[in-house]
């Protein structure tokens, strides 16, 4: 398939079209204009009319990988797979993607990066039948603020958000999840793992809306945090705000610590303290990690974690 380098070092395979904001026309511009005005004016602010725009038509199947562009506009019925994945400066413009009816949205996020601004927003729009499975794995170094946001805007349309955060000594990271259903039956999952290292700080703050009329919706939220030395510090905010009686919705939390006699008891069988963290923080991200289809990217997300742990597991 025909391959595109795209700004910021990414590549595109597949029948698409790289257009700029100002340039668009058809289907994709009044998909862009109903995205752009959910958008806040923060996050409006942060676009252009240079702004780099992915239009996938309909039916096309189209991968993405790289570190940019800011925009994907995914026609029905498409499929995309989008990766990206930072290691160095986190680019400023938030990402922003809007699911045609009846597409598939696989949307994978690997930040080991910095972002300069602070706060850095994700955020996709969810059209009829459409089906997004986007996983973020947050491996900061710095004092960063996550947003990921979903709206789901047709009956049909399905989100599942995953999370695999890893705060170290210098992090301190907050990762907001804020799914909104605003039409009847739509579905959505969120399910996030954490691990602190050394006296690294994370919070999870979540948040499940059903808007009144939204009925036959269903959301389920978990989050843990696991705190590997009595330094770190987590917190666990999930939140449902329901105007809806025919529903069905939960949400579950948990904050523990890697216990004294579990430690000793493992150091007991010969693994040093940086053995021990590395496997349980390996294991406890497990489950997003395994989710991860593209191979290449999976591999990297175990080498950054690996590498995050042998450089703060010492506490």
């Amino acid at each position: 398939m025909e391959e595109q380098a795209l700004d910021g070092g990414c590549v595109l395979t597949g029948p698409a079209q790289l257009v700029r904001v100002n340039a668009l026309t058809g289907a994709a511009r009044g998909q862009w204009r109903a995205l752009k005005a959910t958008l806040s004016p923060q996050v409006i602010s942060a676009l252009s009319a240079e702004t780099p725009v992915v239009v996938v038509p309909e039916n096309a199947t189209v991968t993405i990988q790289g570190s940019g562009p800011a925009v994907v506009l995914a026609g029905p019925a498409s499929r995309v797979r989008y990766c990206e994945v930072y290691q160095a400066t986190v680019a400023g413009s938030p990402t922003l993607i809007a699911a045609g009816p009846a597409s598939h949205v696989d949307w994978t996020v690997v930040n080991a990066g910095k972002d300069p601004n602070k706060t850095r927003v994700n955020y996709v729009r969810v059209a009829r039948d459409a089906q997004v499975t986007w996983r973020v794995g947050e491996l900061t170094t710095g004092q960063d603020h996550v947003v990921l946001k979903a709206d789901l805007v047709g009956a049909g349309a399905h989100v599942a958000l995953s999370v695999a955060a890893l705060a170290g000594q210098l992090s301190q990271q907050r990762i907001t999840a804020d799914i909104t259903h605003q039409v009847p039956a739509t579905t959505a999952t969120i399910a996030q793992y954490g691990v602190v290292l050394t006296a690294g700080q994370l919070n999870f703050d979540t948040t499940g809306r059903i808007v009144a009329g939204a009925h036959q919706a269903a959301m389920t939220q978990q989050s843990k945090v696991l705190l590997m030395t009595p330094q770190g510090t987590g917190t666990v905010n999930p939140q449902l705000l329901i105007d809806e009686d025919d529903v069905t919705a939960a949400h579950a939390a948990s904050i523990g610590r890697l216990a004294a006699d579990q430690l000793f008891y493992l150091q007991s069988r010969g693994l040093s303290r940086q053995q021990i963290v590395r496997l349980i923080a390996r294991g406890f991200l497990r489950p997003v990690i395994d989710q991860v289809e593209n191979a290449a990217v999976r591999q990297t997300l175990q080498a950054l974690i690996e590498r995050r742990v042998t450089a703060d597991a010492v506490g």
